[in-house]
């Protein structure tokens, strides 16, 4: 009678059967890796609504369309020079306000907004007032913002109590100004407290004042500013003349008019010693860029994915660390400071690596977290992020194409450096200064 051979164990580990086996064992975590993005993201509830106060260019239908599949909001409602309905659209999901009162326009199941209504004025004023921004930052985080001086200060200082009305006589008041700003500040910038997109085309240390005023007086700009700063005057109007002005030689000679008529409305700021934070071979380093950042705050959160650099956005893909680094400094060092009202609410703050005590500054703080770079037309994926944060998902689309492995594995890389904010406290950056601090436009 045949004896039946009982076969080692081991012999049942072939290659075979190793690649059944782990396609077996792979198969439902990999079902709900795919299943799970998509699932969550059309929750009841989790539809995503924005308004953008922001101006954009006029859209087809089509174009539309493709903007909610790549955007990543189910609508999008453009506000900027729009009279409010009588009543306003509702939503059923949640509605992300680009400010409060946009929702005059859209009302959702569940809202937020950049501001808490109830705090909407004192951001206005923040917003609107550098001077009183500086003051309230200083307040709660001595030291985030460079050294700032309103002028009227500085008038009592030199004894001017009287500003003539000719030509003269004001170019004599501000050569007196200037002269004295240089023996007190290592490089400045004068600024209106009303921060209106000046875009860095500020009065400095550089520019003569006094031929600087003389060119802006004799010029048409004054007129024309004063024109579109009229009651009643569309804000898209306002918008054409004031960009098409301020690429002029002369048009920072409008901040000079501003402090000599009231110098209360013009602030004095020290000029941040920028740490340049690139590695000589990096991208950065060889193209010199300037390494101005905007760090987005949102609800009182920083999401580092939603930071970049102010003047190459696409570099951010290739060098984040800084990003990071600014981004953990912003919410660690800055907004965990401020008290409730300031701190859980949005800001779109302006940031440079500095040399000393800080490493890093706040050039503006921009309350209210209006911000170009959150716009769709500037950045494609701005209103993704915006919708990750607030809700917690991508779009259902997004999140199915980021589901596969592969699409996964690439945005990744183009993510490399991420970090949570959280490793800030951890392990704090390493920063080296260069031997020579350079001063650059904030």
């Amino acid at each position: 009678m045949p004896v039946e051979e009982t076969k080692d164990w081991r012999e049942y580990i072939t290659p075979r059967n190793v690649g059944l086996g782990a396609a077996a064992a792979s198969a439902y975590p990999m079902y709900r890796y795919i299943r799970r993005p998509i699932a969550n993201a059309i929750a009841p509830g989790q539809r995503f609504a924005r308004t953008l106060a922001y101006q954009s260019k006029p859209k087809t239908k089509l174009q539309q369309w493709l903007e909610r599949q790549l955007y990543g909001a189910d609508e999008l409602h453009y506000t900027f020079g729009k009279k409010a309905p009588e009543k306003p659209a509702h939503f059923k999901g949640h509605v992300y306000h680009d400010v409060p009162t946009d929702a005059a326009h859209l009302r959702g199941t569940s809202e937020s907004a950049s501001v808490q209504p109830a705090h909407l004025k004192d951001f206005m004023d923040l917003e609107h007032d550098k001077w009183k921004e500086y003051k309230t930052f200083a307040e709660h985080v001595p030291d985030a913002l460079p050294k700032t001086q309103n002028l009227a200060d500085v008038f009592k200082t030199l004894g001017i109590t009287h500003v003539p009305e000719d030509l003269e006589g004001r170019q004599a008041i501000l050569r007196t100004l200037q002269a004295h700003l240089k023996s007190t500040h290592n490089g400045f910038y004068v600024k209106d407290v009303a921060g209106l997109q000046s875009m860095g085309k500020f009065p400095n240390e550089k520019r003569d004042f006094a031929k600087l005023y003389e060119r802006y007086k004799k010029s048409t700009t004054p007129e024309k500013l004063h024109k579109v700063r009229q009651p009643g005057v569309a804000t898209e109007d306002w918008e054409k003349t004031w960009y098409r002005e301020r690429d002029k030689p002369h048009f920072s000679g409008h901040i000079l008019e501003t402090l000599l008529n009231d110098p209360s409305k013009a602030i004095v700021q020290q000029k941040i010693k920028v740490r340049t934070p690139f590695h000589p071979l990096s991208v950065g380093g060889l193209g010199k860029l300037n390494p101005e950042m905007r760090i987005h705050v949102v609800g009182g959160r920083v999401d580092p994915s939603m930071a970049s650099y102010r003047y190459s956005v696409p570099l951010r893909t290739v060098q984040p660390t800084h990003l990071n680094d600014a981004s953990a400094w912003v919410q660690k060092e800055v907004v965990d400071k401020l008290p409730p009202h300031l701190r859980n609410t949005s800001y779109a703050m302006d940031i440079l690596p500095s040399h000393g005590d800080q490493p890093f500054q706040i050039v503006e703080a921009n309350p209210g977290g209006m911000s170009g770079f959150l716009h769709p037309d500037v950045d494609p994926l701005a209103t993704q992020r915006l919708r990750r944060l607030i809700t917690g998902q991508y779009s259902p689309g997004f999140s199915a194409v980021a589901a596969v492995p592969g699409v996964a594995a690439i945005g990744g890389a183009a993510a490399l450096g991420t970090k949570k904010v959280q490793d800030y406290q951890e392990a704090p950056p390493k920063f080296i200064p260069p031997e020579t601090p350079k001063l650059i436009a904030s």
